[in-house]
């Protein structure tokens, strides 16, 4: 898949966007400002990535109007528990509680906390309530750079390191989806198989792959999860079925998928236990003619998932199946 692409950035720069003020600032970015743009705000509408996906309870956006949401996370305490990560009385944490607001003529995005950025206990919110201030992003001047900039509490502007590395990991979180993304992964949609349910589908692939292909790149990473914790154990159970077991770091909870495979009907589904309870289950299907992937998944009591969680996974998967075998391709002038 190739390194990620590394950003250079300056801080304590003079601003482009704002006369006189200080930013951290990127180099020059050989990318599309809408597309960039567009990117940051769906990183900003589902700020969970594969860990967390792990313990996540919730994850809702309130609309407050266009270019205007509210996102709330919230991690399952009792998973947290398991995990070794809990307060050890099932308490349910809120890991991010944001206001984000874009206006996209001038390509700026601003974002305001509600609670400390290291989030707090569902149970300490109010000794956890953000005191204000808020970060800001813009996407200046031609060739374009990322202007960053955190305005405190009391006021004052902060652009030294600490906002660099926070512009750093959303940045290049960015350019990496940008750069290996061929086919976009839409969330709530219609099911193909026209039962009225609604799942996670991908554009036509025909262009890009075809299904033979894509089978066995597919199930190779089914069998090697992206960003795995840990070396998963791949045991063989027959010609259309093996298991997938991993530990987890630090709770040595041990995670194991079962999985049973059809080629002949497209068909993958996907059974996961911890320490022997059912805590989670998928089905993808792959459709030819046109070539296109659907998955689902199931959570522990049995209610189908097709939202931003479901389609941020199958994109991951969609996206690595994809990727070019070919050098690292810049991002920069």
């Amino acid at each position: 898949m190739g390194a990620k692409p590394s950003v250079k950035l300056t801080t304590d720069a003079p601003s482009t966007a704002e006369k006189g003020q200080k930013v951290v600032t990127s180099e020059p970015l050989e990318v599309d400002g809408l597309a960039l743009m567009e990117e940051l705000l769906q990183q900003a509408r589902y700020p969970v990535d594969s860990l967390k996906g792990h313990v996540l309870k919730s994850c809702d956006v309130q609309e407050n109007g266009p270019d205007d949401f509210t996102v709330k996370v919230i991690l399952d305490g009792k998973k947290l528990d398991r995990y070794k990560s809990g307060r050890g009385d099932g308490m349910d944490r809120i890991d991010h509680w944001m206001r984000v607001v874009a206006d996209r003529k001038n390509r700026r995005i601003q974002q305001t906390s509600f609670v400390d950025l290291q989030g707090c206990w569902v149970d300490e919110v109010e000794q956890a309530r953000s005191k204000g201030g808020y970060g800001c992003t813009e996407l200046v001047g031609s060739p374009m750079r990322v202007e960053f900039h955190i305005i405190q509490a009391d006021g004052s502007r902060q652009t030294d390191e600490e906002a660099a590395a926070l512009l750093d990991t959303i940045l290049t979180d960015a350019l990496t989806n940008m750069e290996k993304r061929k086919a976009k992964v839409m969330a709530e949609q219609d099911s193909l198989q026209g039962d009225g349910q609604k799942s996670v589908i991908s554009e036509p692939l025909d262009e890009h792959i075809d299904f033979d292909s894509f089978w066995e790149k597919f199930l190779d990473m089914v069998k090697n999860p992206p960003n795995a914790p840990a070396k998963v154990k791949v045991t063989d159970v027959s010609k259309e079925e093996f298991l997938s077991e991993i530990v987890v770091p630090d709770s040595k909870t041990t995670m194991t998928t079962k999985v049973k495979h059809n080629k002949a009907a497209g068909e993958v589904i996907t059974e996961t236990l911890q320490d022997g309870e059912r805590v989670s289950g998928s089905t993808v299907l792959l459709h030819r003619n046109p070539l296109r992937v659907e998955t689902w998944g199931v959570d522990s009591e049995g209610k189908r998932l097709a939202g931003r969680g479901t389609a941020r996974g199958l994109q991951e998967y969609v996206d690595t199946v994809l990727a070019k075998k070919s050098h690292h391709r810049s991002w920069f002038r």
